[in-house]
């Protein structure tokens, strides 16, 4: 007997881990050194009397030569071999110096590769210079040293380090599958080395009932070499082929308990291999070397003659019903067999698990058996439904790197695959259900056309071999004969784990695909333009629902300029059929010219207002400056601005307004529904609010609330009345109830006669009675005559030309028209004919004769063709025992200021 050493990892993980450093000298820590430069016949480093060497690669004597083991630490590190304990040093002066053992040894520091792929070991300090570990001699020319020293930059200076071991290997009574990990490392499934019933030398699942996958390792002990020989044909391995003599067969150590075996020259290769998927194949001759089909591992088994063989029947079922079955012929001892058996995309089954058990064997139709009933598991990226009435999964689809969308056109003639984004506004025509199993195929129905349609086909597609003349299209059911009812889904990785194809059933090869953007066939082959992903609609709608909530109720969204009830609405919002009603209560405005709106800075939350005829914020009020106009223009998108008060905006720039206005953009800014516009001059111009009263023009690449507005439908407008007041305003209104409008028609004396009215029209004066704030209602055209009233206005500050009365109430005098004061003109020289009228005020004016005549007019209020009570005491005594009440509303006892009065029914002005 022999003993092998060699590393036994299992992967190929960990070539740049740094390996550990012995501390107990009486148990060190054992490693394997291979270069992965090395050719034939080297790799392993190894203790060649006084120097290093680097071959020895095909030997099945694996000695304490070939084990080290490092202490001090990775930057001062030396390298023991084990057969002496003597330390690495090199030796020589030269570029390239040559490696020896001492007692002493040289300091070495050890680190990842700079070109990767495993360790450099250079000196203590760094990996810089010449001074690095190196394989020089990598070809058979042995005139030159295997180990000596180079740039760490060099191939031959990468390292693989694995940790050692003892194995017994191998022992002529001891048996052996040979097999090669590639395949594990894929399917999970061990394929090893066998003779097939014709006698040829191939590879396939091991079966540790059959003795032709039993292997024997015949050593000559004399030079150090075996054979390898079938145990169930009693021939050697001979290469690619078998003979009746044995062969000696050289092993390659190529690491992590793998080996390279060649028998007279000839490489064992699996050919066929598919990088570990496919299911079996020959044995052919590779001269390349590396671990992939011709890496193999000798695992020890149990002589095949004294062992128990079962057949293991694995029953796949599914909702109680048995789908499919396998049969693997086994022993007892080893582990339940691995699943070979293909199921459709998305169903799964698990191993059992544990050691197959004499006590769970039943003898049917005389042969050992153990059933294991495995329930399937389904896990599909949709979930399927038993019928269109049950479907309560529906999905977004697209195909392609593109995500181009599926969606439904009536009457098309094609899918058209040119979406990238579902449009929500026709979501239904993008949403797609699946109806049936994997088992039996699916029915791919659309929300839009109904239960009435499926996707479908015919089964024969043209243009070649490629389909891409074939268009599955919504199809009425019964469907024409020819075409197919129902599609498979097959497992594609082109789009990640939840990629898949769909074909038609029983025409596998008949694979939708992503044809000049339309839907259609490929036929030869499958790739990302036939794959298919799906995104389910309620995750979507959620996730939607809630980015919505987020935004609403954060800076660009909710800052304060809701109402209560509206920050409740947005909070109630659970579903995206929650979210659509919302939006349709809060859709963008469609502006009506006729209508009137406030305009608020959703940041700063104050509003646009039209003062001194100029564009500012201002505090939140019901007031005339604060409403404004949006007139259409024929640019799309674009607006006029105009405050009837005062003019239309100008460029966003320019904050003073004119009777000429600029067309400005007012487009959506932010999400939908949450109300919200930008006024643009250019798409990179915008008003701003640069603080809580001042606007301006602002954009640096980035937008925020400063420059997003809401538009607020009003049909009001707040004036306080401290007894009496004039208005003059741009719109029409109606007075609430308890004030009073009032015109003046016609001037006696000191007195002017007022006339009550119902409603005011635009741009006329008025005097209204009242008491405290009230509010007017905005309406489209008066009813009342105003044809004879005297009062004018303006609806800004205006130096106004004529002898005119303004509304006054002087101390120790009583309300009434007095002349206005002059002031200069708006030239600013002296004048005697100007007076300065405020915004929305109203004014009378009189013939000078009569203005110079004149300093005050009192009120006169006709009613029925009275004039009134001239005075407190004819009122107190001619109303002593009548009902008084104030022009609130309210009753008094007796009169005592002047004012309107209510008595007996009749509104009365009383001096």
């Amino acid at each position: 007997m022999m003993v092998l050493l060699c590393a036994i990892t299992t992967s190929w993980a960990g070539v740049t881990d740094l390996p550990q450093i012995t501390t107990d000298l009486e148990n060190p820590i054992y490693y394997t050194i291979r270069n992965t430069r090395s050719n034939e016949p080297g790799g392993l480093m190894y203790y060649a009397g006084d120097n290093v060497g680097i071959k020895d690669g095909y030997t099945v004597i694996f000695e304490d030569k070939h084990k080290f083991f490092f202490t001090g630490s990775h930057d001062a590190l030396y390298v023991h071999n084990a057969a002496t304990t003597n330390k690495l040093a090199t030796i020589g002066n030269g570029t390239r110096a040559a490696g020896s053992w001492t007692a002493e040894g040289t300091v070495w520091a050890v680190g990842v590769s700079p070109k990767g792929g495993g360790l450099a070991f250079g000196p203590q300090g760094g990996l810089d210079g010449n001074s690095c570990w190196n394989e020089c001699n990598y070809t058979t020319n042995a005139t030159s040293p295997d180990f000596t020293t180079w740039s760490a930059n060099d191939d031959g200076s990468i390292f693989i380090v694995e940790l050692a071991t003892e194995l017994t290997f191998p022992e002529e009574e001891k048996f052996y599958t040979i097999e090669c990990p590639l395949f594990e490392n894929v399917q999970g499934v061990a394929k090893g080395l066998y003779i097939d019933a014709n006698g040829s030398l191939g590879w396939n699942t091991v079966n540790l009932t059959d003795k032709n996958y039993y292997w024997i390792p015949v050593l000559d002990s004399e030079n150090g070499t075996i054979a390898l020989k079938n145990l169930g044909t009693e021939k050697y391995l001979n290469g690619t082929d078998m003979a009746d003599a044995a062969q000696s067969a050289n092993l390659k150590y190529l690491g992590y308990n793998q080996f390279n075996i060649k028998v007279n020259g000839t490489t064992v290769h699996a050919n066929g291999h598919g990088e570990g998927h496919n299911a079996s194949g020959n044995i052919v001759s590779w001269v390349n070397t590396a671990n992939t089909g011709s890496g193999w591992r000798f695992i020890e088994r149990e002589d095949p003659d004294a062992v128990v063989e079962v057949s293991v029947v694995y029953n796949f079922t599914y909702e109680g019903v048995t789908k499919y079955t396998q049969t693997v012929n086994t022993i007892v001892g080893e582990q339940y067999p691995a699943i070979t058996t293909e199921f459709p995309f998305g169903v799964s089954a698990t191993v059992p698990t544990g050691e197959i058990s004499a006590e769970d064997i039943e003898e049917v139709e005389g042969v050992n058996t153990i059933t294991k009933d495995i329930e399937l598991e389904v896990n599909l990226p949709f979930v399927p439904a038993t019928s269109y009435n049950e479907i309560t999964n529906w999905y977004y689809m697209n195909i392609s790197n593109g995500a181009r969308y599926l969606y439904h056109t009536a009457d098309a003639e094609y899918i058209d695959l040119t979406k990238t984004a579902v449009d929500l506004s026709n979501k239904d025509a993008y949403t797609w259900a699946f109806i049936g199993d994997p088992f039996n195929g699916y029915q791919i129905v659309n929300k839009a056309a109904g239960s009435s349609m499926i996707l479908s086909s015919s089964t024969t597609t043209t243009d070649g071999n490629t389909g891409g003349n074939t268009y599955p299209i919504m199809t009425t059911v019964p469907v024409a004969e020819g075409n197919n009812t129902h599609w498979v889904a097959i497992s594609s990785s082109d789009r990640g784990e939840n990629g898949f194809y769909l074909a038609q059933k029983d025409y596998a090869s008949n694979k939708m695909n992503y044809r000049n953007d339309k839907l259609a066939y490929w036929n030869s082959g499958a790739n990302h333009g036939s794959t298919f992903m799906v995104v389910s609609v309620a995750e979507e709608d959620a996730a939607i629902v809630n980015e919505f909530k987020e935004y609403a109720i954060s800076g660009l969204g909710y800052v304060g300029g809701y109402t209560t009830d509206k920050a409740d609405a947005i909070n109630a919002i659970a579903t995206y059929e929650d979210l659509i009603a919302f939006k349709a209560a809060n859709a963008p405005i469609a502006f009506d010219e006729n209508k009137y709106y406030k305009i608020q800075n959703v940041f700063r939350t104050t509003f646009i207002a039209a003062i001194n005829g100029n564009r500012t914020l201002a505090t939140e009020s019901n007031a005339i400056d604060q409403i404004w106009q949006v007139e259409a223009v024929e640019t799309e998108g674009k607006y006029l601005i105009k405050s009837p008060n005062a003019g239309y905006m100008q460029a966003v720039g320019n904050n003073a307004l004119a009777a000429e206005g600029t067309e400005l953009y007012i487009d959506n800014f932010g999400k939908e529904g949450c109300g919200q516009f930008a006024i643009q001059m250019s798409r990179s111009e915008m008003l701003a609010g640069i603080n809580n009263t001042t606007l301006g023009s602002w954009y640096d690449g980035d937008i925020d609330g400063d420059m997003a507005y809401r538009f607020i439908a009003t049909d009001e407008i707040s004036v306080t009345i401290n007894e009496f007041a004039s208005i003059y305003l741009p719109v029409a209104v109606e007075t609430p109830e308890g004030v009073t409008a009032y015109a003046v028609e016609e001037t006696k004396d000191s007195y002017v006669l007022m006339t009550e009215k119902s409603d005011i029209p635009a741009n006329k004066g008025a005097i209204l009675a009242g008491n405290g704030e009230c509010t007017l209602k905005i309406i489209d055209e008066a009813t009342s005559d105003w044809s004879n009233n005297l009062l004018e206005g303006t609806t800004v500050n205006a130096y106004v030309e004529g002898s005119a009365y303004v509304l006054a109430k002087p101390e120790n005098a009583e309300i009434g028209l007095y002349k206005a004061t002059l002031n200069k003109n708006e030239e600013g020289a002296e004048g005697t004919t100007h007076f300065l009228n405020n915004a929305n005020k109203a004014y009378l004016v009189v013939p000078t004769e009569e203005a110079n005549a004149i300093a005050a007019y009192s009120f006169n209020f006709d009613w029925n063709g009275t004039t009134g009570i001239e005075n407190i005491e004819d009122a107190v005594e001619e109303n002593a025992t009548k009902a008084i009440y104030d022009i609130t509303g309210r009753q008094i006892k007796a009169i005592t200021v002047p004012g309107i009065y209510i008595i007996n029914g009749k509104k009365t002005f009383v001096k």
